[in-house]
């Protein structure tokens, strides 16, 4: 890991050096060339007879301390020194060392799991390619996102077929993180993300019928639903409800996790913002059956006290629907009523938030 823990110490000297003519930029390929080294498949294995390590438990731990540091080295790298890595060519090497890094954790053996391969470094990977990406023209910006969203959706693809027989699901998680960086970091771009999007979501709405995944797969999936709406902006994100309301309503009703309720609210704001009537439709069947069932899990006072996280989602979403788009709780036939009784009964519910949700909406 030195030689990464090296090149991240000194990122800012590199780029100032970069900055001030051909000599420093000629510093970036050696020094990038380093890192990707460090960030390759195995990288770790070829300092076994120098470092004396026989066990294979100390090996990996070897490569993924390695490659830790050079992707965070990666990734200051790219913050400083953006403008120069693309002067002198380097971004398809970074998006190469990306997917191949991305495809070798992926196509692990079933028998070893994830989180004994360094599967941590893609989110950072991506954290740096997206911030090299930016500084592209958007024909170039579309055309990386596009990359790294293949890469990981065949990822995504290949370790939900691995977690069907091992349940493993950290690298699922890193996975969607790593995404969530691709969504996040470029959602200046929009039109970028749209077919991107649209290629990614069957595999998305596979993660979140899983049976066997985690709450806190949920969670990151949640995470990244939310960042991609808002980085598709609303005009595109529309285009999405139709598909993603049913599958996030379908998922509430069968686990009630209450990242669920904030893309919910999302829909909702999508909704609001456009006020497009034919949208209406998708986002009431959601928000029905959603409150409906939240309403029905917190029926009585003891029900918030075990559930608080559950009451302070329920009753934002709430506020964010009266908000943003009271129709669709004031419509007849919404569960309006249910949703204040239910409140009445959390009245003292004895958690910060949850009780500042539901005086909120109360108000």
């Amino acid at each position: 890991g030195r030689p990464g823990g090296v090149v991240q110490k000194f990122a800012p000297l590199l780029a100032d050096a970069a900055r001030r003519g051909p000599e420093g930029q000629a510093l970036l390929e050696p020094v990038c060339a380093l890192v990707l080294r460090a960030l390759a498949p195995g990288a770790g294995l070829a300092g076994d007879a120098t470092l004396g390590v026989q066990v294979a438990e100390s090996r990996k731990f070897w490569e993924w301390e390695a490659a830790d540091a050079a992707s965070s080295a990666l990734y200051n790298v790219c913050a400083d020194c953006a403008a120069e890595l693309l002067a002198v060519g380097a971004l398809p090497a970074l998006v190469g060392a990306f997917c191949t890094r991305l495809s070798a954790e992926a196509q692990g053996s079933p028998e070893a799991p994830a989180a004994a391969c360094g599967f941590g470094v893609i989110e950072e990977m991506a954290k740096a390619v997206c911030v090299a990406a930016r500084m592209q023209p958007p024909d170039g910006v579309a055309s990386t996102a596009n990359e790294m969203v293949r890469a990981l959706g065949q990822a995504l693809e290949a370790l939900l077929r691995r977690a069907q027989a091992t349940s493993d699901c950290y690298g699922i998680s890193q996975t969607l993180d790593g995404l969530h960086s691709v969504f996040d970091r470029l959602k200046d771009f929009n039109e970028a993300l749209a077919g991107a999007f649209e290629q990614l979501w069957p595999l998305l709405s596979g993660t979140l019928g899983m049976a066997q995944a985690e709450d806190w797969v949920i969670e990151r999936l949640c995470r990244l639903l939310k960042a991609a709406l808002r980085g598709l902006g609303h005009q595109r994100a529309a285009g999405t409800l139709p598909a993603v309301c049913p599958a996030i309503g379908q998922a509430f009703a069968t686990r009630r996790h209450e990242a669920l309720l904030y893309v919910a609210s999302e829909c909702v704001r999508i909704v609001g913002a456009l006020r497009q009537p034919d949208l209406g439709a998708a986002v009431a069947g959601m928000l029905d059956a959603m409150i409906d069932a939240a309403a029905g899990a917190l029926a009585v006072p003891s029900a918030f006290n075990a559930n608080p996280y559950l009451a302070d989602d329920t009753f934002l979403l709430s506020s964010v629907t009266l908000r943003h788009a009271p129709g669709l709780l004031l419509r007849e036939g919404a569960p309006l009523a249910r949703l204040t009784a239910s409140a009445a009964a959390g009245a003292n519910v004895q958690h910060r938030d949850a009780g500042t949700s539901l005086y909120a909406f109360l108000a």
